[in-house]
């Protein structure tokens, strides 16, 4: 069974109906970057400190040996990781120092239409902010099947 065994049975939802191909598709992005984008961040987070620290690296390697003594055997069970003290305490403060979402949310325009820095954005479109270059960008979505895309950058948003 995965998600989308319970994303496609139509009893899970209230109007015994299905969402649409589209809907199922955002679902599979939002799924995907969730579980990589943010892992992905914390894990380098977590690294970048360990190497500025070899000996706190060196206590983690220490404890994960005992743990793992070969590598080639089989690995150690999850209930066993999860009893190591200075691993778990490595993750919780790489979850603490990590920022988790790594892009910002994705935004729907009001029906009221918006102007954003002086780009009028009709009703509908999707937009989402994006840190990419040190610049700011907003990419609009101008059609919901997001055939086709328009990149605008936005020239009043400085950064330091």
């Amino acid at each position: 069974m995965t998600i989308y065994h319970r994303l496609l049975d139509k009893d899970a939802y209230r109007d015994k109906t299905v969402p649409s191909a589209g809907s199922l598709y955002d679902e599979g992005q939002a799924l995907m970057y969730g579980g990589a984008d943010t892992v992905g961040n914390t894990l380098m987070v977590g690294t970048f400190h360990l190497l500025k620290q070899p000996e706190k690296l060196q206590k983690l390697r220490e404890e994960l040996l005992t743990a793992w003594p070969l590598l080639s055997g089989d690995g150690p069970t999850l209930r066993d990781l999860e009893k190591l003290s200075y691993l778990n305490a490595i993750i919780k403060e790489s979850l603490r120092l990590s920022s988790g979402v790594t892009t910002g949310l994705l935004r729907v325009v009001p029906a009221s239409g918006a102007t954003i820095t002086g780009i009028a954005v009709p009703p509908g479109v999707h937009v989402f902010f994006s840190f990419q270059h040190f610049r700011r960008e907003l990419i609009i979505n101008t059609d919901p099947r997001r055939v086709r895309q328009h990149i605008c950058t936005l020239q009043c948003l400085h950064f330091p």
